[in-house]
């Protein structure tokens, strides 16, 4: 159902079932996401692990704004409380740690490509940082808690205390980089042609 506001923007009711058909399956039939159920959380949660042997721990946690109690369990939360919420979990701590938040998501048409293109760049994100220079793990970002200053850290840390300066131009590049490669790969997938082997008579 679409929901017109007095300045003419258009908000529209998402359901579960809808989060469900965007997250839980992509175009190979894999299942890239998984529903968590959080405790004090009141709304449907997904989580999506990253390449563990990486990034052991890292997760991507998309908050649906969909309500997951009451009699309205399975429809979207109320105006004002709707923005679906992308996050970056570090899970290696206890309590966990947030890392990273992309930009709240609106509950306007045009939502689907918006979470897949949030969840996609927080991915590439992840994946476009360097390695460590010490032990060769891959580097995470982090923030210094006193400057606010980002930097990349080694995750493996404490064996490892590794730190490198953090130069945002350099980590879009990698990133677009990665993205153009990625790309690359499955238009090649889309177009590649299996000529089979004619046997001889």
């Amino acid at each position: 159902m679409t929901r017109v506001t007095g300045k003419g923007s258009k908000y529209v009711d998402i359901s579960i079932q809808e989060m469900d058909e965007l997250l839980l399956v992509d175009e190979k039939g894999k299942l890239p996401c998984y529903k968590q159920d959080l405790p004090g959380i009141e709304e449907v949660v997904y989580e999506m692990l990253l390449n563990q042997n990486s990034y052991p721990g890292l997760l991507i946690r998309i908050m649906s704004s969909i309500k997951k109690r009451g009699h309205e369990a399975g429809s979207s939360r109320d105006y004002g409380e709707d923005a679906i919420r992308i996050l970056l979990i570090n899970t290696n701590y206890d309590p966990e740690r947030l890392m990273a938040s992309a930009p709240h998501t609106k509950r306007m048409i045009g939502w689907q490509d918006k979470v897949r293109e949030k969840i996609r760049y927080m991915t590439l994100s992840v994946y476009a940082s360097p390695a460590c220079k010490v032990c060769n793990k891959k580097t995470i970002l982090r923030k210094n808690n006193t400057t606010k200053q980002e930097f990349w850290a080694c995750q493996g840390y404490p064996h490892c205390r590794y730190t490198a300066p953090y130069d945002l131009e350099e980590h879009e590049n990698q990133i677009a980089l990665l993205s153009d490669r990625l790309d690359e790969i499955r238009r090649s997938k889309q177009t590649k042609v299996t000529v089979k082997p004619v046997k001889g008579k």
